[in-house]
């Protein structure tokens, strides 16, 4: 199964990507820096705020979760999300 986890590096994503991981999942970690690295592990460089970015990190996922935090202006989750969820329904 692949999952397609939104905000890998920081302090929840990077322990949700571990878990993930040690569970026998193929992680795709969405994330602005590459700065994790790990087995079963797919490092995507993107910007939630970029609907493309979004778009191509979900593709063929079988699931996505969303560890984003709420960003410097606090707008990274409200539109990281709908980006996600946009192109979840356009699928």
């Amino acid at each position: 199964m692949q999952v397609v986890i939104f905000g890998a590096t920081g302090p929840l994503g990077s322990f949700v990507v571990k878990e993930a991981s040690s569970q026998g999942y193929s992680v795709k970690a969405f994330t602005r820096m590459r700065e994790i690295v790990g087995p079963q592990l797919h490092i995507i460089q993107g910007d939630m705020f970029n609907f493309k970015d979004v778009e191509r990190a979900i593709k063929g996922a079988n699931a996505v979760l969303c560890c984003l935090g709420d960003g410097a202006k606090g707008t990274a989750c409200s539109k990281g999300t709908q980006n996600s969820v946009l192109c979840l329904v356009s699928c």
